[in-house]
């Protein structure tokens, strides 16, 4: 049995998935660049509905404010979302690219994987007491959510290309966003290191669990 805290961890990050620094490059080496664009919005449209709902559950009763509240306040100022925003209307309109602009956004986009993983590295306890919650979240992320997902979209009938991607885009370990995301809306440092010992764990174990599903949904 899980306390009241660690069932909101489990609920608040289990969405949570690493499509963008673990997905996209098995997505190149499976399927090829053609499917990168479509990838890229399915993450962004997902990024930001589950931050909005991690926001909710994560800072459900830890404060007098309305969960609504607090969703409009995280989307009103946090730099993913805004810049998730930004990117589409930018896209939509066509607008131009100059270099003075797109280098050094490279060049931070460049830094965000190495930046993410020092956060995490930094909040890493193994305590035994956090197993029980550790294995549960690692076990929900790595095959229950996928088993879920696929079961979706073979429900909805969804092409054999479009299932391919998603499930290979959607069945990563916990994203390392989540940690930031975690502190800011739990204060909790107990729930920031299980959250840290989650993504390790997870993104340990999916070089057995993607490679697996990699091999399931190949191309015929």
């Amino acid at each position: 049995p899980l306390d009241t805290s660690a069932r909101r961890l489990v609920a608040g990050i289990i969405h949570q998935a690493n499509s963008v620094y673990i997905g996209f490059p098995i997505l190149l080496a499976m399927m090829g660049p053609s499917v990168i664009g479509k990838a890229a919005f399915a993450a962004v449209i997902s990024a930001m509905i589950s931050t909005v709902v991690a926001v909710a559950i994560l800072g459900h009763g830890s404060e007098a404010v309305h969960p609504i509240a607090r969703v409009f306040h995280k989307w009103r100022r946090d730099p993913f979302i805004l810049s998730c925003v930004f990117g589409i209307i930018w896209s939509v309109f066509s607008l131009p690219r100059p270099d003075a602009i797109m280098k050094p956004l490279k060049m931070i986009g460049d830094l965000a994987p190495t930046l993410s993983m020092i956060v995490v590295g930094a909040n890493l306890r193994f305590v035994p007491g956090h197993i029980p919650v550790v294995g549960v979240l690692t076990g929900f992320r790595l095959v229950l959510a996928p088993l879920i997902l696929i079961g979706i979209l073979f429900l909805v009938d969804a092409s054999g290309q479009d299932r391919q991607m998603l499930i290979l885009q959607f069945s990563t370990p916990f994203a390392t966003c989540v940690v930031p995301l975690v502190v800011e809306n739990t204060k909790d440092d107990q729930s920031t290191e299980i959250t840290a010992s989650a993504i390790a764990v997870s993104t340990l174990l999916s070089f057995l669990t993607l490679p697996i599903l990699a091999l399931l949904f190949s191309p015929s």
